[in-house]
């Protein structure tokens, strides 16, 4: 049995059954003016076995995810991977923003009120909790959360980063059956924001 949590980034987050990161050609959407999908990780950054995860799936509102979705933004980027096609998932999420620190202040504070969220991938309804998690300081402001969800009754842990960096909104997620693997996501969250070119 292959679990798909989908990781959703909260803010668009809580990757626990978000919609696809890519379109049907493998592409990654941004906007029109502005192309950042080039600044986003790539299959080459990561360790070997990794790939693209194309997986479709849909989430329903809740307080953890949907952020990013809503801000108004230059433009806007993701990507998820997966681990041999499973567990451990890797998503980023990237906008770049006028409004960067009032943005980053308004998911901070959404996240933070957050404490227990329902989210709904394939027709399954899954019920989580979520609280913040110590993480070296990243960019020029940054909080991480960990939150844990029972899906097709396996229990997964999900670290997340939200970062600010200049003009930049960063949202790194890892999501893993068993122990959380925080060294990834904070070597995969400090490799995001080298790539950070505008």
């Amino acid at each position: 049995m292959v679990i798909r949590i989908g990781i959703a980034l909260t803010a668009g987050l809580l990757f626990v059954g978000v919609a696809s990161i890519t379109n049907a050609n493998g592409d990654i959407p941004t906007s029109p003016t502005t192309n950042i999908g080039s600044q986003l990780l790539t299959l080459s950054d990561l360790p070997a076995l990794w790939s693209v995860d194309h997986y479709k799936q849909t989430t329903s509102k809740s307080c953890d995810s949907g952020s990013f979705s809503n801000l108004r933004a230059i433009a806007k980027a993701h990507v998820i991977f997966d681990y041999q096609n499973g567990l451990p998932e890797l998503g980023e999420q990237l906008v770049l923003s006028k409004s960067a620190p009032s943005a980053y202040a308004a998911i901070s504070h959404r996240l933070n009120s957050c404490h227990k969220f329902t989210e709904v991938a394939g027709g399954q309804i899954d019920h989580g909790t979520i609280s913040g998690m110590s993480a070296p300081k990243f960019g020029n402001q940054s909080t991480a959360y960990e939150a844990s969800v029972v899906v097709e009754g396996v229990p997964i842990k999900e670290g997340i980063i939200l970062v600010r960096d200049g003009r930049y909104l960063v949202e790194l997620a890892v999501g893993s059956k068993g122990a959380l693997d925080t060294g990834l996501l904070h070597r995969m969250t400090s490799l995001a924001l080298t790539k950070l070119t505008i």
